[in-house]
Parts: C-alpha cells; structure tokens; sequence
C-alpha cells in the first residue's frame, strides 16, 4: 500500500466516553491526510468535550514496557 495514511487509537471523552477509532486514507497527499485527521479529532473533542485524567482502560500496561511495536512490508 502505497501513499497510505493510517491512524487508530482512543478518544476518551465526557460525552461519548471513550471512542475507538481507525482512519485510513489513500492518495498522494499523505501530510494532508494527516492534517485532516488531527482536524476530525479536534473536532470530535469540540464537540463531546475531552477529559482531565485518562480512563483506567486505557492507563499503559507497565508489563509491556519492554515491547516494540514495528511496521512491516511484507512481499
């Protein structure tokens, strides 16, 4: 996949409470994928308003302190 924008994760809000999402986008333009995606979050904040202290569901797993994550191209 190339000129590929990807992004995924979690959004705790007051509203909504805590919105998983994926965003993928494709085309040349990939800085403004990812301009346009940073835009949607903010706006989704604006909207459902952002919290003060994370969910517990998302606080880090300090056993996977040590473990890499890694992007691979597979042929």
């Amino acid at each position: 996949m190339d000129n590929v924008s990807a992004l995924g994760g979690a959004l705790p809000t007051q509203k909504q409470e805590t919105v998983w999402f994926v965003i993928m986008n494709r085309g040349a333009n990939v800085e403004t994928f990812r301009t346009q995606q940073e835009v949607l979050l903010k706006s989704f904040l604006n909207e459902w308003g952002s919290v003060q202290v994370s969910p517990r569901e998302l606080t880090p797993n300090p056993a996977r302190s040590s473990k890499v994550s890694r992007s691979e191209i597979v042929q």
